[in-house]
C-alpha cells in the first residue's frame, strides 16, 4: 500500500505518471469506483483499547498525573525454598525461604514431597532463613531442590499451653503508576475542504477518521509495552518547546512481568492441560473474579483453539470489542475465555494477556478523555484546517495474581 505524507489535494501535478500522461484520453474502466474506496480497517484491531474503555465500574477520572492503590492479602499457606538443601545428616541447618513470616520459632513445618517434618528453632526475617531441625517429629532426612515448597504446620505446644508468636499482613505494598498523555494532529487546506467530493477519500472526516486510528493504535501498544517514566522535558526533547514534566504510565507487560507462562520457541509447551494449571491458582484470591479473558494475537489464539478441538460454531462474538472468541473450562472448573486481537500481530501474534475484570483499573484526567481539539489554525496559515485528537490513560492492576502473561517464542519482550 503506498503511503503519502502531507497533505491530500486533488491537485497534485507531481503524482502524476507517465501512464496518466500519455493514457489519459482512454476510456477507463475500473473495477471499484475512486468514489466509493473507504478506509480500511482490520477486524477488532484495537480490542484491548475498547475493552480497557469499557471495564465496568473500574473507570476512575483523576486530577492528578500520579495514582496509588494497594492490595491487601492473607498470609501464604506455604512457601518455598531458596537454593538448594542438601541431606547431611545435620540436625540443625539454615534454609533461606520466599517467605519467613508465615511461620516462628515452635512451628513445625512440612516438605509434601518427602513427608519430612520439621522444627523452627530460630527465624531471622531480615534474611528470610529459618533454622530447624531436621526429621524433628518424624520421616527422613532428605535433600531439598531449589524451590521446594515447604508448608507449615500446627506450632508445638504442651500440657502447659505456651502460645507462639503468630504475624499478619499489612496493607500490601503501595503500587503507583502515571497517568499519560497524547496528542496528534492532522490538517487539511480550505479549497480541499469545500472541494466536492462523490466519496469519503480526501474528505475531512477520512482525514480524521485516519489521524484517530494511528494514535489508538499506538496507545494500544503503550497499553502493552510502555515503562513508568517521568521527567521535566526541555526544548528539543520532545519538540521544538519545552513541554513541561512527562508522565508515562507503566504498561500491562510490566505490572504482570512476574506471572509469565513461557510456551517455548516452538509453541510445544502448548497443551490444554499447562495452560489449565497455569490459569487455576489466578482464581485462588478471593478478589478475582469467576472468569478471564486473555486478550491474545492470532497465533495464541489459534492454537488454543486447535488443542481444545474448538469449532468454528463454538466460537462467538464479544459485544463490546466485535472480537472473535471461545471459553474454555480449566482442570480446576474455572472459566476462561479466549479473545483474538488482530491488532496484535507481527511477533505479538504469539502474546496473551491473561485479565483479570475485577482487578483492572482504567484511569484518565477530568475533562480529557479521548477527544478532538478542532479549529487550531495557525495565524500565518489562514486557508489551513488543523486538529488535533487526544487521549489520557492509565492502567492498574490491582491484584497482580489474579493476572498474568502467555508467550511463545518471544522472550526478548521482557528483557
Amino acid at each position: 500500500m503506498r503511503r503519502f505524507n502531507g497533505q491530500l489535494t486533488t491537485v497534485s501535478t507531481d503524482k502524476l505518471s507517465a501512464f496518466n500522461t500519455d493514457e489519459y484520453l482512454r476510456a477507463v474502466e475500473w473495477v471499484n469506483r475512486p468514489e466509493d474506496v473507504k478506509l480500511r480497517y482490520p477486524e477488532n484491531d484495537n480490542a484491548l483499547l475498547e475493552f480497557m474503555r469499557t471495564i465496568p465500574l473500574k473507570k476512575n477520572i483523576v486530577k492528578s498525573p500520579l495514582v496509588h492503590w494497594t492490595v491487601d492479602g492473607a498470609l501464604a499457606t506455604y512457601t518455598k525454598t531458596v537454593g538448594a538443601v542438601l541431606a547431611t545428616g545435620t540436625t540443625d541447618v539454615d534454609i533461606v525461604v520466599e517467605d519467613s513470616y508465615i511461620a516462628d520459632v515452635g512451628w513445625t513445618v512440612t516438605a509434601p514431597i518427602t513427608g519430612e517434618v520439621m522444627l523452627i528453632t530460630a527465624v531471622n526475617n531480615a534474611t528470610s532463613t529459618w533454622t530447624v531441625t531436621r526429621a524433628r517429629f518424624g520421616g527422613t532426612q532428605a535433600a531439598l531442590i531449589d524451590g521446594e515448597e515447604l508448608r507449615p504446620s500446627a506450632p508445638v505446644v504442651g500440657e502447659r499451653g505456651r502460645a507462639k508468636d503468630t504475624h499478619t499482613t499489612e496493607p500490601g505494598d503501595p503500587a503507583h503508576n502515571y497517568i499519560s498523555m497524547t496528542m496528534g494532529k492532522t490538517s487539511i487546506t480550505t479549497m480541499q475542504y469545500n472541494a466536492a467530493m462523490n466519496g469519503e477519500w480526501g474528505t475531512w472526516d477520512f482525514l480524521m477518521a485516519g489521524a484517530q486510528y494511528q494514535i489508538e493504535t499506538a496507545v494500544q501498544s503503550s497499553m502493552i509495552f510502555q515503562h513508568r517514566w517521568t521527567e521535566a522535558s526541555t526544548a528539543g526533547d520532545f519538540s521544538s518547546a519545552d513541554e513541561g514534566q512527562v508522565y508515562l504510565g507503566a504498561g500491562l507487560m510490566d505490572q504482570l512481568n512476574n506471572n509469565v507462562m513461557h510456551l517455548g520457541d516452538a509453541g510445544n509447551s502448548f497443551l490444554y492441560e499447562n495452560a489449565s494449571e497455569f490459569m487455576d491458582p489466578m482464581f485462588a484470591s478471593d478478589l478475582s473474579a469467576n472468569r478471564k479473558v486473555v486478550y491474545c494475537g492470532p497465533s495464541i489464539f489459534a492454537n488454543m483453539a486447535t488443542t481444545t478441538k474448538q469449532r468454528p460454531e463454538d466460537m462467538s462474538i464479544d459485544i463490546k470489542t466485535g472480537a472473535k472468541e471461545f471459553e474454555i473450562m480449566t482442570n480446576g472448573g474455572n472459566t476462561v475465555v479466549f479473545r483474538r486481537v488482530n491488532g496484535m500481530d507481527g511477533r505479538l501474534s504469539q502474546l496473551g494477556i491473561v485479565l483479570d475484570e475485577n482487578n483492572i483499573g482504567a484511569s484518565e484526567f477530568e475533562g480529557l478523555g479521548p477527544q478532538w481539539f478542532l479549529d487550531m489554525e495557525d495565524n500565518d496559515s489562514p486557508l489551513e484546517r488543523i486538529a488535533a485528537y487526544f487521549m489520557s490513560w492509565g492502567i492498574q492492576i490491582y491484584d497482580r495474581s489474579t493476572c498474568g502473561l502467555m508467550i511463545g517464542n518471544i522472550n526478548p519482550l521482557l528483557k
